[in-house]
């Protein structure tokens, strides 16, 4: 028996010399008592990639087996512990995908890991000893590439008894993850420049800004918008003119309106400017923005009759030519006869350009038809469900100004009335003073002077 106890005390003091019943260097009381575990810890699948949350353990720390990792859901307020460190993600919404950030004490080298996660509102806190610290590293769980870095402060800071001490990382390229969120879930991304246009607005420059034009025009304009100093909404500077460079309005330049909306006087149009807030240039000096806007009383008409479901529409060749002035100038009338029904490339038309006197060999409708010596093209697009083009179908195009002639003729007649009037009233007050003058034969003569 004595011999039994011998070996056996033998045994344990040999292990305990191998280091057999050491205890463990890492300390991780959350995962190993199935707190915020990887099954526990929400993951990010439904977010950017889908990265799930993956514990880690000592091994992924430069100081290898010599590292106390403590997770901060293990710690409490104690007499050892009075003080609090807390870390928050600054991350854009819908991230999705957990991080963590490493604390790391200078006396004793005990790094804190401090999960961040969007349950928790990428915020966590844990209370430490009295003493000195730095932030080890703030990164995305799996990240093994470094696709989604965090700034945040460098050096050591001193944390006091029953001090609360607040640090912020911040996602490094914020603006392009965030707009990469936004454009998977199918949002507009906020701060992108865009803007409403009536009117086709051609631009020659450098920055990039962007200006639409709407409104109903008062008369004919070659409107030119340019930027005369650079800048942003509510610093930058422009001048316009509406006769095509020729004359510019006033002596002082107009600053880009905060709001991106600026009406011109007597016009019936409004410029509206647009910038994105991540562009580093905005409107750049020298930028010019051209719109064409057409007579109001001139337009394209553009009729339909037929059961198919094809419209079609004109625009001009040249940017520079408003596509009314060239078929104006060409003086066509387009018509479009359908011989047989069906789609681009299937259904057969015939093209008229003198009003349906005379028409073109038959061909293939296509999507566009191209009128290069008038500066024309006419498209087709599909206005509503059914066959695109039915036998039968016929489109007339032409340039039209509106007639005038009705209001002519009520100012005419208004006129008229008018005129007529004013000789009527002018006759019977010239008939009441007649009236009263007295007649010779209402008067007795008395007697006669004479020399």
């Amino acid at each position: 028996m004595k011999t039994k106890k011998m070996i056996t005390l033998g045994i344990l003091v040999t292990a305990a010399c191998l280091g057999l019943f050491q205890p463990q260097a890492v300390l991780a009381a959350g995962r190993e008592t199935g707190g915020e575990t990887g099954a526990g810890m929400p993951d990010a699948h439904g977010g950017l990639d889908g990265n799930p949350f993956v514990p880690r353990d000592a091994a992924d720390y430069a100081d290898g087996d010599n590292a106390l990792v403590v997770d901060s859901v293990s710690t409490a307020c104690s007499e050892e512990t009075p003080s609090i460190i807390s870390v928050t993600a600054a991350v854009p919404e819908h991230f999705g995908l957990a991080a963590y950030a490493e604390v790391i004490s200078v006396e004793t080298g005990a790094v804190y890991e401090l999960p961040l996660y969007a349950a928790n509102g990428y915020c966590q806190r844990c209370y430490v000893p009295v003493g000195t610290y730095y932030v080890g590293s703030v990164a995305v769980y799996g990240d093994t590439k470094n696709e989604y870095s965090f700034d945040f402060p460098a050096g050591d800071f001193m944390v006091d008894e029953k001090d609360s001490f607040e640090i912020t990382a911040s996602l490094a390229g914020f603006e392009s993850v965030d707009a990469e969120i936004r454009e998977k879930r199918g949002e507009t991304v906020e701060g992108d420049a865009s803007v409403e246009t009536d009117f086709v607005v051609v631009y020659s420059g450098t920055g990039n800004g962007q200006v639409g034009i709407t409104g109903e025009q008062n008369g004919r304009y070659e409107l030119l918008v340019r930027i005369t100093e650079s800048g942003y909404l509510g610093d930058g500077h422009f001048t316009y003119s509406l006769d095509g460079g020729e004359t510019w309005q006033g002596e002082v330049d107009i600053e880009i309106p905060l709001s991106g909306f600026y009406e011109i006087p007597l016009t019936g149009l409004t410029v509206e400017f647009a910038v994105s807030c991540a562009d580093a240039d905005g409107f750049i000096a020298g930028d010019i923005y051209k719109a064409s806007i057409p007579d109001p009383s001139a337009g394209i008409r553009c009729q339909k009759a037929g059961k198919g479901a094809a419209m079609v529409e004109v625009l001009s060749v040249d940017p520079n030519i408003q596509a009314f002035d060239a078929l104006e100038a060409s003086g066509m009338e387009v018509v479009i006869g359908i011989q047989k029904s069906g789609g681009f490339g299937g259904a057969v038309w015939e093209v008229s350009t003198d009003g349906g006197k005379t028409f073109s060999p038959q061909g293939h409708a296509e999507e566009e038809l191209m009128f290069g010596d008038a500066g024309i093209r006419l498209r087709f697009y599909r206005e509503k469900d059914g066959v695109l083009f039915a036998r039968g179908d016929r489109y007339t195009v032409s340039a039209v100004r509106e007639n005038n002639q009705t209001g002519h003729g009520l100012f005419i007649f208004l006129a008229a009335v008018l005129f007529g009037g004013l000789g009527y009233a002018a006759y019977m007050l010239d008939r009441k003073l007649k009236a009263l003058v007295p007649k010779e034969g209402d008067y007795k003569i008395c007697g006669r002077w004479t020399e």
